[in-house]
């Protein structure tokens, strides 16, 4: 690759890439990299939590992100973020007991009946109904 500027003359490059080009090695959506896709829904609130942990320990206490105390505080001010990065723990918690939730109310609805004897059935009672055509 043609490098411009100190990476040129063996400098450390501190401009490793650019957006784009650290979008397509991620994987993001919309960028042509084809088989490289790495996204997943699933959501683990232990990551997130070990994640900030120190940053909320460090802050001590913080407000509710968004309540009045929260606008009050000076952007810079740690607490501030600590509520942010609080509120981002709370919604991965939310995210993957709801996931959790949902897969066991899968194997319960797929517990439930016999599908493949439901469905041989709806199948009969809808070749009932089919008109059928006339040979000619």
């Amino acid at each position: 690759m043609n490098r411009q500027g100190p990476a040129a003359n063996g400098a450390p490059d501190t401009d490793m890439t650019s957006q784009a080009d650290t979008a397509q090695s991620n994987g993001i959506p919309g960028h042509d990299q084809p088989n490289r896709c790495t996204w997943s829904q699933q959501v683990d609130w232990w990551s997130v939590h070990e994640h900030v942990a120190g940053r909320l320990q460090a802050a001590g206490s913080w407000p509710t992100a968004g309540s009045v105390e929260w606008v009050a505080l000076p952007d810079g001010d740690p607490r501030k973020l600590a509520s942010l990065l609080d509120a981002a723990r709370h919604w991965a918690l939310r995210v993957e007991t709801c996931q959790q939730a949902e897969c066991e109310a899968s194997r319960d609805v797929s517990a439930a009946a016999d599908w493949r004897a439901v469905s041989a059935s709806m199948l009969r009672r809808a070749a009932v109904y089919i008109p059928r055509k006339a040979a000619s």
